[in-house]
């Protein structure tokens, strides 16, 4: 959707895909990068909306020394326990939905990025005028996870082994795009799709919306398709198809 004529691009992927490269990358046409992650640490702060329900739930053994959460601790606590991590996340996603809604509300920017993995599972997709869903090989994935955040090999394979099958999700995605380390590649692949969202460097053309039975999110349902500035319906859509189209 598009909010006080905003774009907002909902960026999706499994951890170590480059999602948050990817975001950033769209900071170039107009617009700034809004971190799912980000905010969910902000609101489990100790001044954060989220801390005492979160705290009250899963008891003292989260917290350090200081009174922070241990997101270590709790992320241990939840990754093999599907119904506490549910408890979890039916703490977490309605208050990261409310607080990035407003974020995007405030924003000057007529494009906003927003950066989640669960994008689709948690909703936000539906507050989107697109989404992007950003996919790498799993040798590439692995080896990110274990330069960013410092995990074993046996450690961050099982992160790997835990997350969703992305094929749901690429039913409802208007671009696929692949992230094989390849910088100049990407930047490509996301001028590609800025021209065919009708984006340039500085300024955004606001994403319009038509009705129709189909998958596509939209205003406040899952029933439309994404248009340009000629009303154009748009597909899902492949980025080596995109940048083929706008050579």
């Amino acid at each position: 959707m598009t909010q006080n004529k905003k774009t907002v691009i909902g960026i999706t992927g499994n951890t170590g895909s480059g999602k948050t490269t990817v975001a950033n990358m769209l900071c170039n046409y107009g617009g700034h990068a809004i971190d799912a992650d980000v905010v969910s640490r902000k609101l489990m702060e100790p001044e954060g909306a989220a801390y005492k329900p979160v705290t009250s739930v899963f008891g003292p053994e989260i917290l350090k020394t200081d009174g922070e959460i241990d997101r270590k601790k709790l992320g241990q606590i939840v990754f093999n326990d599907v119904k506490k991590r549910t408890m979890l996340e039916n703490i977490i996603h309605p208050l990261v939905t409310e607080e990035i809604l407003k974020q995007i509300e405030n924003s000057d920017s007529p494009v906003v990025s927003l950066d989640a993995v669960l994008l689709v599972e948690s909703g936000l997709y539906r507050h989107c005028s697109a989404v992007w869903l950003v996919i790498a090989p799993a040798k590439d994935r692995l080896a990110r996870i274990i330069d960013r955040d410092g995990l074993s090999h046996e450690d961050a394979e099982a992160r790997m082994r835990n997350q969703r099958d992305t094929a749901d999700i690429e039913k409802i995605a208007q671009a696929i795009i692949y992230n094989d380390g390849d910088f100049d590649g990407l930047k490509s692949q996301i001028y590609a799709m800025a021209k065919t969202f009708s984006l340039t460097e500085g300024r955004c053309v606001p994403v319009a919306h038509v009705q129709r039975g189909s998958r596509r999110p939209c205003r406040d349902c899952v029933g439309g398709v994404l248009t340009d500035r000629q009303g154009n319906m748009f597909s899902p859509l492949r980025i080596d198809t995109a940048l083929e189209e706008t050579e």
